[in-house]
């Protein structure tokens, strides 16, 4: 243990001091693993934003098509979107990869019906707080280092003070809270296997299709019931 802790500061005291005894140079890969880690980092955080954002400004459309309506319209712009850039060339899949894709689709759909009826119930900031467990649960059991634990443990100590000023009586809209964050724990791992399996965007492109369809009656249904203005 000492050893390898004194290999790892020489390490440090090269990269820092290029004239040490020990130091090795540092080439082109290092700084370009750097920067594909700072890209990693601000795409990581872009995507946070854009969740929480949505999630934000979708219940504000709850008093006009409900939240079921504000999924439903969700699915059907995120497919659009996706099947511009994706381009799947469905009949080439094969059941291999279709099923991931299937299943990425029916947890989608699940995860965002779930997480809005929550917000309907419980109010977005604890929602959205109970859904964050399911990626934090994710990172904690990947973790590989002590740095990216204790970062994780950080984060769930800040859903753990969330949670304790607002707690709610409605224990049905706590328990959407928890499966949205099922959902997303398994939209995780599944756009992983997704991702191995179809080449580029096409299989998010695929599952975000399906899932536009599976909720094409839900829409129609809200737009003949609760046409918007």
């Amino acid at each position: 243990m000492s050893s390898a802790r004194a290999g790892h500061g020489s390490d440090v005291a090269a990269v820092l001091d290029p004239a040490a005894p020990d130091a090795v140079p540092v080439g082109p890969g290092a700084s370009g693993a750097g920067s594909r880690r700072l890209a990693g980092v601000l795409v990581m955080t872009g995507s946070g934003l854009s969740n929480q954002v949505g999630a934000a400004v979708g219940s504000l459309a709850f008093p006009v098509i409900g939240p079921v309506g504000v999924v439903a319209v969700r699915q059907y712009v995120a497919a659009a979107v996706l099947l511009a850039v994706g381009r799947p060339r469905l009949r080439g899949f094969t059941w291999g990869q279709w099923w991931p894709v299937l299943l990425l689709a029916v947890v989608f759909g699940t995860m965002n019906l779930s997480l809005y009826t929550a917000v309907d119930r419980i109010g977005l900031g604890l929602a959205v707080t109970l859904e964050f467990l399911g990626p934090l649960t994710v990172a904690l059991a990947a973790t590989r280092t002590r740095l990216d634990a204790c970062c994780a443990l950080v984060a769930a100590a800040g859903v753990v003070t969330l949670l304790r000023p607002r707690p709610s009586g409605d224990h049905v809209g706590l328990a959407l809270g928890l499966l949205a964050a099922a959902c997303w724990a398994s939209y995780i791992l599944l756009n992983r296997t997704v991702g191995r399996r179809v080449p580029g965007a096409q299989g998010a492109a695929a599952a975000a299709g399906v899932s536009a369809l599976l909720f094409l009656p839900v829409g129609i249904v809200v737009a003949v019931h609760r046409p918007p203005t």
